[in-house]
């Protein structure tokens, strides 16, 4: 069995080394009867490099290739051959026990590992997948990629000749083209081999040339598959895989990192080099990325290339109050000052004065001062203001401090007052002072004294006391000044007078005794602890009578005060009354006052509490319909159909029911003699829903929200439009079209009547009684807004520079010309430069002669202004800049009369590498002229003067100037002839 896993990553080792497929390897495995979790266990345990699904579909691609075939075939013989002899020496109970895959077991070591790079700033970030890093495969190939040896060059001319080959780089960098010989392309972009392939290309096919009229040929330069081939680089040093790569093309140094999960913990971050033909061509710190998101120094990766990690450097732990409690690696010059950066600074909590650095002693002081490691204090403050930098040692570790928790310049307030809490402490802070911050104390308060609690200085605590009455009068005694740390406490008015409650006993949910409370009423302790929300527990409750006994101040006698329970449940009779210590309260049920239960009296409908009630004696409608709820709610009373309630009454000897016909408005005025309830009778109350009445308005058009709406009585249409929102925005005049349906109407081709009226939209017509323009609604009316066509807020034009008065104008007319924003501006000022002025509208600036349209108004070119121009007056800088390709680029002052050549010889003349053919010369009204060699043009104030590279102009060939100047003479001189012979005849 261990033959074969051997086997499996010698088949793997050979498929990264030899290119072989993943499909061939899982044939091979397939053919020897192999299970496939054998090659995973293979996978995860022998040391071979994954190669990217791309790289793997390009070499596979590069199989295709003859030889490269032939050696595969012989690779995958071997194999075979290997397996066949390994599975021979095998009995089959290995493949069976293969077969079932085994549990997979987490190593231990694999979690300590990832908590170790935790704690390491900066190695978890290459856990990622390194296709995040990658630019899209998809798309045109990088217009950066440098063509190299192996590349498919695609060459292709069309038109009068037609031409399509494809030309592989040789090792040496050239490509051999038919009539051209070697081309040397190697290092070239795509760019620059097409430039330098058209210069050649144009000497054989002389019709690819546009200068020789029309071009009839035309050409294109492409690169074929070959060039997405990977690249191979090796990565060596401080990894956990070393070995060879294959890589996407356009992987650079910095996400080349990522393949192979970079650097191991002993790896540095700070200094990873790049060799190139055994030479250091790069090296990157990768904290510049993390701590500053900056990739400097990366560079695209080239074939052969090594990444070599060195040993990680001089490393610190950070621990305690800061950012980021990691290990950090430090270059040579760097200290504590720079590693509290790399942490982005202290934390606001952080104790400044110290900080604690637990270091590791060198073999030298071990031996002199007999101890391993000794603990220094050091002043962060002073650091972090120093220049001077504190030098820390590989295996430091600086522990930061929180700052404490306490707080002193304080005092604390208990008790009943408003806003008990700690207050802030001042100097000459009185015990006034702070109940008058506290906004006073409560009616709960005791204010014949108050406890104050101080701490001492040898941290013992001493108690005072004082009168809060006399305190607050500002009696020197009693209003004390406070000191700083004190506990004040105001004592409840109840807690400190009285030892006993209330009582509440008899047929409720809660019986006891309770604590007395100042300004407490007979209807308080009932509701707290009576039950009687309880609809099952009040319907055998006795609410005709309950009891109130209350002793004597002597406590030698008592009294007996009888009230009605139902009268105090709805806050009436005694229930404002306020209780007393000592004070008893007694209810009865049903069954202790009679001895019976009582009949029950049921209500449904339009009550907030609708079903069985108890018949008690005298029960009348209005008591039933009281008890039921909602009669002093006066929105729910509004729902209710009072002119009629229906009383079902059920006659017991007859065995039939009868229907009473009930006015609830008498029923329920205490000037009239209720009706009297009977065991078993059913009063059925009415919503008015039950009567459906539904009277609409709708409007629509130019308002916020158009829809329809409840019609009220006397509604107009000044209501209506209010009750949509009001109109729109920016709607001052408006039209209301009022239809109407004409309910005596006899023409059946008539449907409704229209009525017009014309408002403006302010504060006076809303708030004004004009019957004229105020019509009152009916139900079913339409309303539609209309917004006046011709009201428009005004907009304006802005204009700037040399006029007298610049600024905003407003546009009044949509014919207005340019010329007569400039005259209601002032006109120009003496410095204006109307050559130099422009307009900018939508963003967007446009070029336009102002010079001719100032001394024409009526010319075409005095145009249209429109709302949001913004126009510019330049003012004349007596300047003329020269760019480009002269000795000495920059601003020269403007000569009038002066021509190009005098400026382009004040600025040192045309350099080695800039043309005169090409160049030319920008006007400060926008206009350009092109310059030749035989052209001088006069130079405007303002004007710029453009010298291009030679190298973005096509040679000059003096065979085809000559060529092209002997056929125009040929064809001048043909002409003249026709017309000489023409004029004889």
């Amino acid at each position: 069995m261990i033959k074969i896993f051997v086997v499996i990553l010698f088949i793997l080792n050979n498929a990264v080394s030899q290119t072989i497929m993943k499909s061939q390897i899982d044939e091979i495995l397939k053919k020897q009867n192999i299970p496939k979790n054998l090659l995973d266990q293979a996978r995860q345990s022998g040391n071979i490099n994954q190669l990217d699904d791309s790289g793997l579909q390009l070499l596979e691609n590069g199989l295709n290739n003859e030889n490269k075939t032939l050696d595969d075939k012989k690779i995958v013989e071997q194999i075979n051959e290997e397996l066949q002899e390994d599975i021979s020496n095998n009995d089959e109970s290995d493949f069976s026990n293969a077969e079932e895959p085994a549990e997979e077991v987490q190593d231990p070591a694999d979690s300590t590992n990832n908590l170790k790079f935790e704690e390491y700033f900066g190695y978890n970030v290459f856990r990622g997948n390194p296709e995040l890093f990658q630019k899209s495969t998809l798309g045109p190939v990088d217009p950066n990629y440098l063509i190299g040896p192996g590349d498919e060059v695609i060459i292709m001319l069309w038109g009068e000749t037609e031409f399509h080959k494809g030309y592989t780089v040789t090792k040496d960098g050239y490509l051999f083209i038919n009539n051209l010989g070697q081309v040397f392309v190697n290092g070239l972009t795509l760019e620059k081999l097409e430039k330098k392939l058209f210069i050649l290309l144009k000497k054989v096919y002389a019709s690819l040339d546009p200068k020789n009229q029309v071009a009839t040929t035309f050409f294109d330069v492409s690169l074929g598959s070959l060039v997405l081939k990977p690249l191979r680089i090796f990565v060596l040093g401080d990894v956990d895989q070393p070995g060879a790569y294959a890589v996407k093309n356009e992987t650079t140094l910095f996400s080349a990192l990522y393949y192979f999960n970079g650097p191991s913990i002993d790896g540095s971050l700070r200094d990873i080099k790049l060799i190139r033909e055994e030479k250091e061509v790069s090296s990157i710190d990768f904290y510049d990325y993390l701590l500053l998101g900056k990739k400097t120094n990366d560079i695209r990766l080239q074939r052969d290339d090594v990444i070599f990690i060195p040993p990680r450097g001089k490393t610190v732990k950070l621990a305690g109050e800061i950012n980021k409690p990691f290990y950090f690696e430090l270059k040579k010059d760097e200290g504590l000052a720079e590693i509290i950066k790399m942490t982005g600074g202290i934390k606001s909590t952080t104790y400044t004065k110290r900080a604690q650095i637990d270091r590791i002693l060198n073999p030298e002081l071990r031996t002199t001062l007999g101890i391993d490691r000794l603990i220094s204090d050091v002043d962060l403050t002073s650091i972090i203001n120093s220049k001077e930098n504190f030098e820390l040692l590989d295996g430091d570790l600086i522990e930061f401090f929180k700052i404490s928790d306490q707080r002193s310049n304080y005092v604390l307030l208990n008790g009943p007052v408003l806003r008990p809490g700690k207050y802030q402490y001042e100097k000459g802070f009185r015990l006034k002072d702070l109940i008058t911050k506290a906004d006073g104390v409560t009616g709960e308060a005791y204010t014949e004294r108050v406890d104050i609690v101080r701490y001492n200085s040898d941290n013992t605590q001493s108690h005072i006391d004082v009168n809060l009455r006399l305190a607050l009068q500002n009696d020197p005694e009693n209003n004390i000044e406070l000191q700083s740390l004190d506990e004040v406490t105001v004592h409840n008015f109840s807690t400190s007078l009285y030892k006993k409650g209330v009582e509440l006993s008899g047929h409720v949910k809660f019986p006891g005794i309770y604590p007395y409370q100042k300004d407490m009423q007979v209807y308080d302790l009932i509701f707290n602890r009576g039950g009687f929300e309880n609809d099952e527990f009040l319907k055998n409750t006795y609410l005709e009578r309950a009891e109130l006994i209350r002793n004597s101040v002597n406590k030698m006698s008592s009294k007996k005060i009888n009230f009605r329970l139902d009268s105090v449940l709805v806050k009436k009779g005694i229930a404002d009354m306020e209780l007393e210590m000592g004070d008893k309260i007694i209810i009865y049920s049903r069954e202790d006052v009679t001895g019976i239960p009582p009949g029950v009296v049921e209500i449904e409908g339009r009550v907030k509490y609708p079903g069985v009630f108890d018949l008690h004696a005298d029960m009348t409608i209005r008591d039933l319909v009281i008890m039921a709820g909602g009669y002093e709610d006066s929105i729910w009373v509004e729902s209710m159909v009072l002119e009629r309630a229906d009383l079902v009454r059920t006659n017991f000897k007859k065995l039939n029911k009868e229907i009473i016909y009930i006015d609830l408005n008498k029923e329920l005025d205490t000037n009239f003699s209720s009706t009297k309830l009977i065991e078993g009778d059913l009063l059925r109350v009415y919503d008015k829903l039950f009567f459906p009445i539904i009277q609409n308005v709708r409007i629509a058009g130019e308002v916020v929200a158009p829809g329809t709406f409840e019609y009220k009585s006397s509604m107009s249409v000044k209501d209506l439009i209010l009750e949509a929102g009001g109109v729109n925005e920016n709607i001052h005049s408006f039209r209301a079209d009022i239809s109407r349906i004409n309910k005596h109407n006899k023409d059946a081709n008539k449907f409704a009547d229209v009525i017009t009226i014309y408002l403006d939209y302010s504060l006076n017509t809303f708030t004004t009684g004009n019957s004229k323009n105020n019509i009152v609604l009916e139900p079913n009316d339409f309303v539609v807004i209309r917004k006046s066509p011709n009201f428009v807020f005004q907009e304006s034009v802005n204009i700037t520079g040399a006029v007298l008065y610049p600024g905003d104008y407003v546009v009044t007319s949509t014919n207005e010309k340019v010329s007569e924003i400039i005259s209601r501006a002032g006109g120009l000022s003496d410095d204006a430069y109307p050559d130099a002025s422009s307009v900018i509208r939508n963003g967007d600036k446009i070029n336009i002669s102002f010079s001719r349209l100032l001394k024409n108004p009526k010319t075409k070119y005095n145009f249209r202004v429109m709302p949001g121009d913004s126009i510019n007056i330049g003012i004349k800088p007596s300047l003329v800049e020269i760019r480009g390709e002269v000795n000495a680029p920059g601003f020269y002052q403007f000569v009038k009369g002066n021509r190009a050549n005098d400026y382009i010889s004040g600025a040192g003349g045309i350099n080695k590498n800039g043309t005169r053919r090409g160049s030319f010369v920008t006007f400060p009204n926008g206009k350009s002229i092109g310059l030749n060699p035989f052209s001088n043009p006069k130079i405007k104030d303002g004007s710029v003067i453009e010298i291009i590279p030679e190298e973005e102009m096509e040679p000059f060939s003096l065979t085809e100037y000559v060529t092209n100047l002997t056929s125009i003479w040929a064809d001048l001189s043909q002409a003249y002839l026709v017309i000489l012979v023409a004029g004889r005849q």
